[in-house]
């Protein structure tokens, strides 16, 4: 006797292999795409930083670097601010003397904060091991 075709429970199987397969692809591109866009999410967060601690508004001049905390001093307010990061928190916030804070970027895993020619350098990681440096133009020392 002669088979054509395929029985009921051949094409089962083959369906269910598919369906597994291209649930794995979907799955996969889910992943990617959401990675990617914590990873854009986090190159804005670095930009905003940026913009907030050498932009127009406060005009901070470079005080000192002391370990996690950065002393500056805006010529808008004329007041002294502490750039800080709080490693406990995984955030860096900008401070006042007096009390008060507003977060910067959030989801920091290390930073570390140096002095070059008068200049502010800037290096973090953050929690999916993104990595960002750079050295602001945040002034000279008052």
């Amino acid at each position: 006797m002669t088979r054509r075709g395929f029985t009921l429970l051949e094409t089962m199987i083959a369906l269910f292999v598919t369906a597994l397969a291209l649930l794995t692809v979907q799955m996969g591109y889910q992943w990617l795409n959401n990675n990617q866009q914590q990873r854009n999410s986090e190159q804005l967060d670095w930009y905003g930083f940026l913009g907030i601690i050498e932009g127009g508004r406060y005009r901070f001049d470079l005080d000192h670097v002391d370990g996690d905390e950065v002393f500056v001093h805006s010529k808008t307010e004329d007041k002294d601010y502490i750039i800080r990061f709080r490693p406990n928190k995984h955030e860096i916030m900008l401070t006042g003397l007096q009390g008060g804070y507003v977060p910067l970027m959030q989801n920091i895993a290390s930073c570390k904060f140096t002095e070059k020619s008068d200049y502010l350098n800037i290096q973090l990681t953050t929690s999916i091991k993104q990595r960002f440096e750079g050295m602001t133009i945040v002034g000279e020392k008052k």
